[in-house]
């Protein structure tokens, strides 16, 4: 239940400096952080539940929250994308949430990995292979022989 970082002191040893103290908010109950990413000015934590998304120039928070729960953040071409259980694929743009896709393919399906290929998402589930995500949003199965395999598979 906190979150922070570490910083040399005058002694040269580490010290452990939390940033939930920081927080307007409190965490949630017996809160766990899952994930951290660093993007430009922001460090972002995630929990079961909320990304906290820190301003390291303003030492301010953010916080995303999800009642369904939050699988896992992912970091693609300087991008943070994340998943809600159940609902869909979202994007952070501005300190917010943006749905990037709600097909059914997606929110049914836990995303293991998301990688950059040519400007599209290369979606990868837990047990129904590869998916394509073009610019325009529109999901396709991803088109490699190994797909096949894969979505016989638990990954």
């Amino acid at each position: 239940m906190d979150f922070g970082y570490l910083k040399k002191n005058d002694f040269g040893t580490l010290d452990y400096v939390s940033l939930t103290k920081k927080l307007k908010t409190p965490l949630v109950e017996d809160e766990q952080f899952w994930g951290i990413e660093a993007l430009d000015n922001w460090i972002l934590f995630q929990s079961l539940n909320r990304i906290y998304i820190y301003n390291k120039n303003e030492e301010s928070f953010e916080i995303i929250s999800s009642e369904s729960g939050i699988t896992k953040m992912f970091k693609v071409r300087d991008e943070i994308y994340f998943q809600k259980n159940n609902e869909g694929l979202y994007k952070i743009e501005s300190g917010k949430e943006s749905l990037v896709t709600d097909n059914s393919i997606i929110s049914n399906s836990r995303l293991i990995n998301i990688f950059n290929i040519n400007e599209s998402l290369l979606l990868q589930t837990q047990e129904n292979g590869f998916y394509l995500l073009n610019t325009n949003r529109v999901l396709t199965p991803w088109n490699n022989k190994l797909n096949e395999l894969l979505k016989s598979n638990s990954i």
